[in-house]
């Protein structure tokens, strides 16, 4: 069997499927839809499992060649890559739209910043505790470097991979372990600290504090990383939605068959590219989002309960994913043996990791995700309290 070949992904897609309604029925946790956006809340669990089998298609390569790179296939490369661009048109819309609403509604700013960070902070700095416990497991919690550097390095990997991901303890490619996809981090938080001035495009003035923040961090971003255009541009694609949503003639006319079947042709379009990284890429994932975003189900798989409850799921999925790869590859089988796999049986594998990871995904959603989410009112009060004294 060819290693980039559909069928894996239609099969590993089927019982990601399957074990997410199985799971979600015996925990009572598949729901109905509900709420404006739930097109974008079940699209989020798919995009982070491409990605997953986007990486999964990486290590096959990886393991033979030791090099990490795109699949050599567009279908695979996409997985990963419009994935990704879609992640961050969903970020653009949903936070564009807050600022539109904020004309009628003034923006809690402080509250914003926190549910950002209660959002996002407890999963990955659990991610971050298990990248640490296997950097020591590797180099038999032997310390390879002086203390204070590794102390540095650690550091650096808490501010969101914002000042990069260095080697742990002297690991060599430390990010692979979680297949390097926090590398959508620092643009994540680089468009959430842009708000306040993207406010003032809309006549929306935010206190002086966010604003000076916002150009500090902006400024930091662009003088000490070498930022990608695309990423950037990925947003607007976002922003372009959330003014077009708003249009109840234009949402009225894509939400039917017509704009399932204009989604079907511009994904075909799209995988003729190499890259989702080029202007005509990103302008069809833009049609493509936007279509999604006015509220079009997809033939209704969109808004499906399996498709909710996967989209739950997205954020430990993008996350953890890697580190089950990892694992499974380097403690489980071996990168020897797994080497000399063939593509079926590196697939199989690859089966067995959608077993664990899907219920692994539910646990800390459950445990780590939704405690932080449920803090998020209870912190923003006290930080209020505490600015007032």
């Amino acid at each position: 069997m060819n290693p980039v070949s559909i069928y894996p992904v239609i099969s590993a897609l089927t019982l990601a499927i399957i074990i997410s309604f199985l799971f979600g029925k015996r925990r009572h946790v598949l729901k109905a839809a509900s709420g404006r956006f739930v097109s974008i809340d079940g699209l989020r669990g798919y995009l982070a499992f491409f990605v997953f089998l986007h990486h999964s298609a990486i290590w096959y390569f990886f393991l033979r060649t030791e090099k990490w790179d795109v699949p050599p296939s567009h279908l695979y490369t996409h997985l990963g890559q419009s994935s990704v661009v879609l992640f961050f048109m969903i970020t653009g819309f949903l936070f564009s739209t807050k600022l539109i609403n904020g004309k009628n509604k003034p923006i809690d700013w402080m509250r914003l910043y926190v549910s950002r960070i209660m959002r996002l902070a407890p999963l990955y700095f659990f991610m971050l505790s298990l990248v640490i416990i296997i950097a020591a497991t590797l180099s038999n919690f032997v310390l390879n470097e002086p203390l204070i550097e590794l102390v540095k390095e650690i550091l650096r990997w808490s501010t969101f991979t914002v000042l990069g991901t260095p080697d742990l303890n002297g690991i060599s490619k430390t990010a692979h372990i979680i297949a390097d996809v926090t590398w959508s981090l620092p643009y994540e938080w680089l468009f959430y600290f842009s708000l306040p001035l993207l406010a003032i495009f809309i006549r929306i003035i935010p206190p002086y504090p966010y604003l000076f923040f916002s150009l500090i961090f902006i400024a930091a971003m662009f003088c000490g990383r070498n930022l990608n255009l695309y990423h950037l541009v990925s947003f607007s694609g976002g922003i372009t939605a959330a003014f077009f949503v708003r249009r109840e003639n234009f949402t009225h006319f894509l939400n039917g068959k017509i704009g399932a079947f204009l989604i079907l042709l511009a994904i075909a379009a799209i995988i003729n590219f190499d890259t989702a990284y080029c202007l005509p890429a990103l302008f069809l994932l833009t049609i493509v989002f936007i279509i999604i975003a006015s509220g079009n189900t997809f033939f209704g798989i969109l808004s499906h309960s399996v498709s909710l409850f996967l989209g739950e799921m997205a954020y430990s999925i993008y996350l953890l994913h890697g580190i089950v790869l990892f694992v499974t590859f380097k403690f489980i089988i071996g990168f020897q043996y797994a080497a000399s796999l063939t593509a079926i049986e590196h697939w199989l594998v690859i089966m067995g990791c959608t077993v664990f990871l899907i219920p692994l995904c539910f646990t800390t959603f459950y445990f780590i995700e939704t405690p932080g989410m449920q803090a998020t009112s209870k912190v923003n009060e006290w930080l209020h309290t505490f600015k007032s004294k």
